[in-house]
Formats: structure tokens, C-alpha cells, sequence
């Protein structure tokens, strides 16, 4: 959206951290969706995107994650020109996408039973978390684990 060509690219390989590729107007920017429920992000996951994008000579780097960021993690995304994005932005481009012509195809795959992992095209699966803080939950989770690991709330 908002005019980027966007390619997945997840993978396994823990090396590559980046979920996505966006690009417009000849500018790259690299995507990291972190799929914890609980926890906030850490300075170490920021410093590992930095890492990639140095590598591949991006220019923008984005770390979204639902649960939030450390203070430490988000002085650290400030200094290293990280933008982060948690759950209260992407609510908000969830409210902005509800009123374009992307949202039926958007609302659909949001509705639908059968989920595709992100990461590697598998079949997702509704699991329950079993501990930690959203112990008794539902979540979906890639049937490939523990090989993939991607997660997402249900």
C-alpha cells in the first residue's frame, strides 16, 4: 500500500530477519515483523535489522511489533534511524485501509479459516498458548513448527 511495491521475503534463516521489501520511487526499505504476543522487543532485534540493512546498502528499516519496545530498544531505533511501528499504528492503518478500495481482499483474508504462513506458505493452525502471560489464549501458528515458527494472534 501507500504506493510501495511490496515483496515477501521471510524466511527461516534466523542470518535474515526481514519479512518484506518495500519499495517506491526507487527507495528500499526493509521490514521486520517480530511475531511475539507477550513481550516487547529488545535492543538486540533492532541492532540485527541495522546489521542487514547495512549489508544491503537500504536506506529505511521498519520493526513492527504488536506487544511494543523496551525504552532501551526504542533510544536505541532513535539513534539508528529504526522507525518502529506497534500496536496502536498499525490499528491506525487498519482504520485508514477500511475506507480504500484494498479493504474487501484486506477484510477476507482477515475472515478466512484457511491462513497461509507468511514466511513459507504453509498452512497456518489456531493453537492455545500454553504459558507465559497469555497462557490460555488463541493464536495461529505455522503447522511447519517447530522448523517455522511464525505466529499471529487469532
Amino acid at each position: 500500500g501507500r504506493g510501495y511495491a511490496v515483496t515477501r521475503r521471510g524466511s527461516d534463516d534466523s542470518n535474515d530477519p526481514v519479512d518484506l521489501v518495500a519499495e517506491r520511487h526507487g527507495r528500499k526499505c526493509l521490514i521486520q515483523c517480530c511475531h511475539w504476543q507477550a513481550w516487547p522487543v529488545r535492543p538486540d532485534t533492532v541492532r540485527e535489522l541495522v546489521r542487514v540493512r547495512a549489508a544491503e546498502g537500504s536506506v529505511d528499516a521498519v520493526l513492527v511489533a504488536v506487544p511494543g519496545f523496551t525504552p532501551a530498544a526504542r533510544e536505541l531505533a532513535g539513534q539508528l534511524r529504526v522507525e518502529l511501528v506497534d500496536a496502536e499504528m498499525l490499528n491506525h492503518w487498519v482504520r485508514e485501509l477500511r475506507f480504500s478500495n484494498a479493504w474487501p481482499a484486506i477484510q477476507k483474508a482477515l475472515d478466512a479459516r484457511d491462513k497461509t504462513c507468511p514466511r513459507c506458505e504453509s498452512p497456518m493452525v489456531e493453537r492455545v498458548s500454553r504459558q507465559g502471560p497469555v497462557a490460555g489464549r488463541s493464536f495461529w501458528g505455522c503447522s511447519r513448527f517447530p522448523e517455522c515458527r511464525f505466529t499471529m494472534e487469532a
